[in-house]
Formats: structure tokens, sequence, C-alpha cells
């Protein structure tokens, strides 16, 4: 194995939102899988990490095969790609995170917490471990599924000096507030087919596999997610067990009604989003409003948009159910990155004068700021608008 595994647990964004959690002054923590390299790196090569997030109702699990297949593609690579550091992420009401959180969570989850969340993880493994800089050699994307997509391209929003960029899986990105109504009665139906606690892990098992959502999900990724998902409960006096989600009922409701006022609040932001994006749709996919597509891929500048996918066969769940295709999709991401970032650190100061804070200095605050050549300083990021 190229990488070891350790589950780790970081503080969840504070303060939260209104109704996030029971108590105003509670803090909620969020768990996530760290997969950290064992290749020896070397000291010139530029690196990739990864931040894994999921939709809602799924766990950081659902990630793991595309994890495992990314670090086999630097084994077999000689040398052309090195990956460092990969988390995967509970939301704060999933997974493990759920557990931990019990008691905690309130009747809130909103999406755009959900980017701080991750922002929160990168910056404690940094300060904690010195792992998913996002320097010169080393570059951090992330990797987001519906929810996740969302929460992962608003982390970009946010801290774009945290993230080189972001690959959006199916990304629940549109609303449209005329549709409360319609939007209130889907999310009731979903809740009323929910089910969190089982008389027997047959039952847990058929569900998944048989009956649910989830059903048409690939077994090499089916069978991490409902393992990492399973908690087992003993009754103290009969022993008697049950199996239940971690993710309870309340918490996926929760995460599904609260898409609606962090999309609504998220749509103006699309097109001040200014790292690279790939966005990934199923071409017959029916989850997301048919207007999502061409109003994101409208909405981002056209010189972020940096790749396109509309998978053939895909559905909601394509990076479930195809995750061949999904790891292909990651690969061929990274390698345009890893030539476009490799073009683009030939204009960065810092590089180009190889850390001279002499020389630095000259060519951009002498030669430029001093001189009144604003808009050809390094990162200045203004352009003028057209002429009228």
């Amino acid at each position: 194995m190229s990488y070891t595994l350790e589950k780790k647990v970081a503080n969840a964004h504070f303060p939260r939102a209104p109704g996030s959690t029971l108590v105003s002054s509670e803090r909620l923590n969020v768990v996530y899988n760290k997969y950290k390299s064992t290749t020896t790196i070397p000291a010139d090569a530029i690196r990739f990490n990864f931040v894994f997030a999921h939709g809602t109702g799924m766990n950081k699990a659902i990630w793991h095969f595309h994890i495992t297949q990314l670090f086999e593609w630097q084994a077999k690579s000689n040398g052309k790609i090195y990956i460092d550091t990969i988390v995967s992420v509970d939301a704060v009401g999933h997974g493990d995170s759920g557990v931990l959180n019990d008691g905690k969570l309130g009747w809130i989850s909103r999406w755009d917490e959900g980017a701080r969340d991750l922002l929160e993880v990168i910056r404690q493994e940094q300060a904690s471990t010195g792992d998913l800089t996002n320097d010169l050699k080393s570059r951090n994307i992330l990797v987001g599924h519906s929810m996740g997509g969302f929460s992962s391209l608003f982390a970009g929003f946010h801290e774009p000096n945290l993230v080189d960029s972001i690959v959006a899986v199916e990304p629940v990105l549109y609303a449209n507030a005329k549709e409360i109504g319609k939007f209130a009665k889907r999310f009731a139906m979903i809740g009323s087919m929910l089910v969190d606690e089982f008389a027997s892990y047959k039952d847990y098992e058929d569900f998944f596999k048989v009956y649910s959502f989830y059903k048409n999900i690939d077994p090499r990724v089916m069978e991490d997610f409902i393992q990492d998902e399973l908690l087992v409960v003993a009754d103290p006096v009969s022993d008697k067990k049950s199996f239940k989600t971690k993710t309870s009922k309340a918490a996926q409701i929760a995460a599904y009604t609260s898409g609606m006022p962090s999309l609504i609040a998220g749509m103006d932001e699309y097109q001040h989003i200014n790292v690279p994006i790939t966005h990934v749709a199923g071409k017959t996919a029916k989850w997301n409003a048919r207007e999502t597509n061409p109003f994101f891929r409208g909405a981002i500048k056209p010189e972020y948009l940096v790749g396109v996918y509309d998978v053939e066969g895909g559905e909601h769940l394509l990076h479930a159910e195809q995750p061949d295709v999904m790891v292909k999709i990651l690969q061929e991401h990274t390698t345009k990155r890893q030539v476009d970032y490799s073009k683009h650190l030939q204009e960065v100061p810092e590089f180009k004068f190889k850390g001279s804070k002499e020389k630095i200095s000259e060519a951009e605050v002498e030669g430029k700021l001093l001189q009144g050549r604003f808009l050809e300083l390094h990162g200045y990021g203004y352009k003028l608008p057209p002429k009228l």
C-alpha cells in the first residue's frame, strides 16, 4: 500500500447559522480520513493534494475507491504525477461527524458552512502537520458531489489562496425562490422514505443495495460506503442489537432542506469564484433543475471553467455508479492542472527570482507599483471593462 490511513477530528466552523445547533454556544466537529503518501517526492516536484466532500446521505468512504485508484495512478506514473495528502470529510451531521455531534445538532445545516468546515480541515492540517499547503510546490484540489460540490465551490470562493482548483460533480447549484412550495413537498416526500434503523444487518444491507436511492452504486464503492455508515447499538439490558445509519433521518432532512436558502444566497457568487473549475454532469441525471448546467457554466468566468464533462448514461450518483469514469476525470483534471500551473509558475515573482526578496521588490514594487503600472502588477487581478 502506497499510503497510510488515519481517522482524524477537526473543529468545525464557528459561529454557525441560527438553528445549526440546539444551543448557539455549542461547538461541532468534523471527522475525516487522512491518506498520506509513503512515496518519496522530489523536492522540486509539484505535489497534489485532494479534499473530498460527499453529498447528502453519504459519507467520507464514498470516495475511498477513487482515492486508492489515484494512489495507484501515481505509483504507475513513473514520476510524472505526485500525490501527497488526501482527506475525505464527513459533513457535520453525517457519518462519524454525526455520531460525534449527536445531541448538539439542530434543524439547519447550511451548505455554505460546509464550505467553511472544509477550510477548517485544511487549516488544521497546515498548522499541525504542514500538510495540505497550497503554495508553489503543493496544490489542493477540492472534489465534491451534490451538496459537497456546492461546498467545495464555496470553499474556493471564500479562500481562493487555499485552493488550487475544484472538480464539482453533479453539484446542486440552482434554485428558484418562486418554487419553494414545490421544493418543500419534494423533500417532505423524501423524508418519508428515509430509514435510519433496522432490525437486522440483512435489512440494513438490503435497504442500501435493493430498495434505496443508492441501489445502483458500483459494488466496489458500495461496500466501503455502507460499512463506514453502519452503527451497531446493543440494548444495555437485553443485549439485543439494532443496526443504524450513523447519519440520522433528522440530519439528512436538515441537509436536504437547508439547500434552498444556501443556493439562493449563493447563486450570485459563482461569477466571483477565481479558481479553475471542472464541472461534471450526468447526461441522463434529473436530480438538478434543468437550468442548472447552462446557468452555472454561463456564470463562471470563461478563463476559470477549465473542464466540462457530460457523462454518457450518467445519473446524479455518477461518481459512485461509474467510478472508473470518475477516476479518469480526476486524472485528466490533475494532469491539466500540472501543465497549466507549471506554465503559471514562470510568471510568479517568487519562482521567477528564486525567492530573492531584493529582485522581487525591484520588479514589482520599484518597477511597477511606484511607477504607477498597477495593471501590470502580478496578482493585481483587475481587468479594465471593454470600451463602450
